[in-house]
């Protein structure tokens, strides 16, 4: 049997204290190895035993080695059981402490995976649109063509009535004070084309003059667009062109001549660019830093049957956006009112892009496309989701919702209470 050599540095010391490295010769024997094996430490050695004492061991080897806070007291041998007790029933405490902040984080998460945080920057207000107003009087029927209060009173004392005075009367009941008293409601569910007609061209023109943009005189005629809302025909400023708003614009784009210039709903102003823009935008603030003008009504033209205030109904919203005439502000008359905007703006990140429009609960641009309207927002969204609904329960829409092409299901007087329930209940069942 052949035997085997091993060459090693082996340092010895002097007497001075000093270190000196030798080399030689070893035979690499079972005895070697067996010299080596006895200056291993302990914990390399596996020890023998049942599955439990091995559990137990390798257990009190972690509670000795580990950083966590408590398990070493778990593992020292001579702790009392009491005192082991105590920090097991600690550390259990913690793990189900932190086991459920972790649960509650997963399922925040999954529910909310989008954070609304604050800009680190403030947005200038001139890279952002000045708001659309919208404008509509409380004197709604001109009265050299419909008197409400003087049908009203005939019918209160059962005098006769003109045919035409019927017709305007039940027209004029889908948008004046409840006076149903006095109308069919069977026969007059709908509103047939004629009486529409009827119904546009008899409304009252909105009065102003002195019109003013950030302190230069403005033309109210040129800047002031008809639009059709729930109160009738009204007049809106810095809103965009109908064609551009609406599917089908009908007679709303004939009076209007202004399209988005130097702008998107996307991107918003290109840098650089100057005031020349539209939708107009202002670069101060103060009550000259906007728009300033003067409304006035003709005493004879009130009819306090119809609406018991007179003033008018302001409303501000986006200019890509359609009034929602319900969430107005009233200018009284013979009194000045002074209108503080102060915006609020929702960047997104195109990160988001990433996760599912159920996890972001919002849409981007492109995702979702509206039948009447061709811009999407949430408004937009909430006036078509309220028309597709009334036409389901009630079988007709109110004359402000749908195309004015489509005139066969408008609703009349005797659908305004349907009209009025439905509303209600859109609201919760909405997925704008």
């Amino acid at each position: 049997m052949s035997n085997n050599y091993k060459c090693e540095v082996i340092p010895t010391r002097n007497n001075e204290g000093e270190v000196n490295f030798t080399a030689g010769r070893k035979r690499s024997s079972k005895k070697f190895q067996d010299a080596e094996a006895e200056v291993r430490p302990a914990s390399y050695e596996r020890k023998k035993g049942t599955c439990t004492k091995n559990t137990v061991h390798y257990f009190c080897e972690f509670c000795d080695n580990t950083s966590i806070h408590g398990f070493k007291f778990l593992g020292e041998r001579k702790r009392y059981v009491l005192e082991k007790v105590w920090w097991a029933l600690i550390i259990l405490v913690a793990f189900f402490m932190s086991s459920s902040l972790i649960r509650k984080s997963y399922f925040k998460w999954q529910s909310s995976p989008i954070i609304v945080t604050f800009a680190t920057r403030e947005t200038p207000i001139w890279e952002i649109p000045f708001p659309a107003i919208t404008i509509c009087p409380e004197v709604n029927a001109h009265p050299k063509v419909f008197n409400y209060s003087d049908v009203y009173l005939k019918y209160r004392m059962k005098q006769k009535t003109t045919e035409e005075e019927d017709t305007y009367f039940r027209l004029y009941s889908t948008i004046c004070n409840e006076h149903l008293e006095f109308v069919d409601q069977n026969a007059t569910k709908l509103m047939t084309n004629d009486e529409f007609v009827m119904f546009l061209g008899s409304f009252a023109d909105l009065q102003m003059e002195q019109c003013s943009w950030l302190g230069d005189s403005l033309s109210c005629e040129r800047s002031f667009t008809n639009i059709l809302t729930s109160e009738g025909w009204c007049r809106t400023f810095n809103m965009l062109h109908p064609d551009e708003v609406y599917v089908n614009a009908g007679e709303l784009s004939e009076n209007h001549t202004r399209r988005a210039q130097e702008w998107s709903l996307e991107e918003g102003y290109p840098a650089g660019v100057g005031l020349n823009t539209y939708p107009r935008r202002t670069m101060l603030t103060g009550a000259k830093a906007g728009l300033q003008l003067d409304l006035f009504v003709d005493d004879s033209n009130l009819d306090y049957l119809c609406s018991e205030i007179s003033g008018f109904k302001v409303t501000l919203h986006h200019p890509a956006e359609i009034p929602d005439m319900d969430t107005h502000f009233r200018i009284p008359m013979d009194e000045a009112a002074v209108v503080a905007i102060k915006p609020s703006m929702i960047k997104t990140s195109e990160e988001i892009r990433s996760y599912s429009i159920y996890d972001r609960l919002c849409y981007l641009p492109g995702e979702r496309q509206l039948s009447n309207y061709k811009i999407y927002t949430q408004q937009n969204c909430m006036v078509e989701c309220l028309a597709n609904y009334t036409l389901h329960v009630c079988g007709c829409a109110g004359f402000y919702m749908i195309s004015q092409e489509d005139v066969t299901h408008m609703c009349g007087a005797g659908s305004r209470k349907c009209l009025e329930e439905a509303r209600g209940k859109i609201v919760p069942m909405h997925n704008c």
